[in-house]
């Protein structure tokens, strides 16, 4: 066993350099210079990863910053493939970012939400700062540091996480720190060996299984490790072989986080995009000045403006050009220009896989009907054609009552085939054998030109004795009048019910007829008789007619065959006219009547509010005597009768009146002489000069009243009354 100690410089220095050049060469070599590389997919989906739909993807980039990259990595490769994961994350996706070299730090402060183009710059930015100056290279001590964010981080059970590990991936801690001290005292002469047994047996069980991707850049990378790292995680680990891996790499991990297959070529090959595409993302790695244009099926330039990054964003890069185009046009993409370069696609795929209509409950014995189809969240299905380029297999399992559930179970069971039918429904059926729970999961896997990969969350369907639903007879309902109801019995004695559930019942029998209630709820040890309804709406036809009852079980879902039907007979009895028509006529002789009586109250007329009323009673010139009346108070009105006042030689009257004042139109007051009295007017006191003589007018009649003017003075002849009408404020 060789004693652990670094790589000397001057042997590590050539060998990596070697692959650096190898890497910058293949990048740059023209595109008839290399074997074209068949498509290829990563590692299955981890369980629940495609089912999770479109949840969060929270992902560490660890980026090594120790001085041997130098050496191994002098074009700073890794902070480019960090770049190229930032740019390939979708928008709501949370990147962070840790350095590490002796010791690890975080880069960013935690995670950083893509939500614009400006968050990927600040990512971005934030890895391009980050150096070589580091004396040490501790890979457990990044590892950690990813696992302590992933700890840290609130999420959903939808969200998926990752740590993406970029470096020569070397293991030389300082030998005065915790883990160089530790690992002298455990195996002084394998530092390596002991930082890789850390990593395996107490960082990656800590993970909660998100998968690490391990990248080393040089040949000397401990491959082994890196594999086993990969393997005891769910993720990947590899070293540099090819000039293609970085950007090939970084681009099967986000194939395999959105359940699709990796495209890649050179410029002019045809980038295919299927049914339910929900995005595509191409990097062209190219020399510089080489113009790369990404066509769509329609030959038309996709845009690289960046007005509208929400629909396309392009991203023009040291290393690679980026397009992300939102809602891709189904067909076939393609690269002009590039001459020289490769191009890594990835399409993310809206379709996910469910169960259709999966029952909650099966009985014992009693087959089931399970039902699965790819679609989009919508409900649209991809064409059959697309489905025949993949196969669909199917798991099972089964749990005695008393046991633990069997969802633990699918992944040891051998799948089943399922052929599609033509409505693009794939079908099984299975019947348990006993109580307890049956547990499916489905798996959509590409066939010969397929590129999806899917993977249906569990289903679990409890299995329960056999129901047993009976009824007595129809209901016997009473005839029912018009626009009344009628109540008769609904029993279900003998009915066997294991399980709570719930029937909804129905009543066909022509329109007009409705019953109450729509459900009724059933459990082993509840009533079994109930209380039905029918009402009869005001216009359903009368006489006898036939009617079907329908008690159908809808939760839990899985008894809906134990429907039972009855058959009977309710007649509707007709109203008579009088019976019809009886309460529109009390109605609206109500409203007449309170019409009537309205206008009696606000039509009679009344007097102004401000019209004031003064007199005086001259029969005694030596001493004449003077009053004044607001004419609305002094004289209202009343039901269907206008106001009016009565008016003496004193003032107001209730008999003996010599004139009768009433309220005309427009606010006045009209005056009717009574008992042939002569009124004239005469000027007021204050209007005469002096000296000059009074003129005294006769009022004219007409209709028997006059209108009387504001201010002006009336005076009835013979009686010694004076009176005028004045505006108050």
């Amino acid at each position: 066993m060789v004693p652990w100690r670094p790589l000397a410089a001057p042997v590590r220095l050539p060998l990596t350099l070697c692959v650096v050049c190898a890497w910058i060469c293949g990048l740059f070599a023209p595109a008839s210079a290399r074997a074209e590389a068949p498509v290829e997919l990563l590692p299955a989906i981890p369980p629940g990863s495609p089912a999770a739909g479109e949840g969060v993807v929270r992902s560490v980039i660890v980026v090594e910053a120790s001085s041997s990259l130098r050496a191994t990595d002098p074009k700073g490769q890794r902070k480019l493939a960090a770049e190229l994961h930032v740019d390939l994350s979708r928008d709501g996706d949370e990147v962070a970012v840790v350095a590490f070299a002796g010791t690890a730090r975080e880069v960013t402060s935690g995670f950083v939400t893509i939500r614009s183009p400006e968050d990927r710059a600040t990512l971005k930015l934030a890895i391009r700062g980050i150096g070589t100056e580091g004396v040490w290279a501790d890979f457990s001590a990044g590892l950690a540091a990813g696992r302590k964010l992933l700890e840290a981080a609130p999420g959903s059970p939808s969200d998926r996480e990752l740590l993406l590990i970029l470096g020569d991936e070397s293991c030389d801690p300082d030998p005065r720190g915790p883990l160089g001290v530790a690992a002298q005292v455990a195996r002084p002469h394998r530092m390596d060996a002991f930082c890789h047994e850390k990593v395996l047996k107490e960082i990656v069980p800590a993970l909660g299984g998100a998968p690490v991707f391990a990248f080393g850049l040089s040949r000397s990378a401990p491959r082994a490790f890196l594999e086993a790292l990969g393997r005891a995680s769910g993720g990947l680990g590899m070293v540099a072989a090819e000039a293609d891996d970085l950007p090939r790499f970084i681009a099967g991990i986000h194939a395999r986080l959105r359940g699709t297959a990796l495209m890649k070529g050179a410029p002019g090959a045809a980038i295919e995009v299927h049914d339910g595409a929900g995005s595509l993302d191409v990097a062209l790695v190219a020399p510089r000045g080489a113009g790369a244009r990404l066509l769509d099926p329609a030959g038309v330039e996709v845009p690289t403006h960046n007005e509208k990054p929400g629909e396309v964003l392009f991203v023009e890069g040291p290393a690679y050009r980026l397009f992300k185009v939102a809602s891709p046009a189904v067909g076939a993409y393609r690269v002009a220009g590039g001459a020289g370069g490769r191009f890594v696609a990835v399409e993310g795929s809206s379709l996910w896989l469910e169960f259709v209509d999966a029952p909650e409950v099966a009985e014992v014995g009693k087959e089931i009907e399970v039902r699965v189809r790819l679609a989009s969240a919508s409900g649209e299905l991809p064409s059959l054609a697309f489905l025949d380029r993949h196969e669909l297999h199917l798991r099972g399992a089964q749990a005695a009552s008393g046991e633990l559930g069997c969802s633990g179970q699918l992944a040891t069971v051998k799948p089943v085939l399922l052929r599609r039918g033509a409505d693009g429904i794939y079908r099984a059926r299975q019947a348990p054998r006993a109580r307890g729970e049956l547990c499916f999961q489905a798996e959509l896997v590409p066939g010969p030109g397929g590129m999806l990969t899917r993977r249906s969350a569990p289903l679990v369907v409890r299995a329960v004795p056999r129901l047993k639903l009976v009824a007595a007879g129809m209901p016997a309902f009473a005839p029912v009048v018009q626009g009344q109801a009628v109540e008769a019995m609904l029993s279900l004695e003998g009915s066997e019910i294991a399980v709570p559930l719930e029937a909804q019942l129905s009543l066909e029998g022509g329109p007009g007829l409705s019953l109450s209630p729509a459900s009724i709820a059933l459990t082993a040890e509840g009533p079994r008789v109930f209380t039905l309804r029918v009402e009869a709406d005001p216009a359903a036809e009368g006489g006898p007619r036939s009617v079907k009852l329908e008690v159908r079980p809808v939760k839990p879902k899985g008894h809906e065959t134990r429907a039972i039907l009855l058959e009977g007979e309710v007649t509707v009895v007709p109203l008579t006219f009088w019976e019809r028509t009886h309460p529109w006529i009390a109605v609206g002789s109500g409203g007449l009547v309170l019409l009537l009586f309205g206008l009696g109250l606000f039509l009679p007329p009344r007097f102004g509010r401000r019209l004031v009323l003064r007199y005086e009673d001259r029969r005694a010139p030596e001493v004449p005597r003077t009053g004044t009346c607001v004419l609305r108070k002094q004289a209202r009105a009343g039901f269907y009768r206008g106001a009016r006042l009565l008016l003496g030689a004193a003032g107001p009257v209730r008999t003996g009146a010599v004139v009768e004042l009433r309220p005309a139109s427009g606010g006045g007051v009209v005056a009717r002489p009574l008992g042939g009295k002569v009124v004239r007017e005469i000027p007021a006191e204050d209007a005469v000069a002096l000296g000059e003589p009074r003129e005294v007018r006769a009022v004219v009649l007409k209709d028997g009243v006059f209108r009387c003017a504001p201010s002006a003075r009336y005076e009835v002849i013979d009686t010694g009354l004076v009176f005028w009408i004045e505006v108050g404020r």
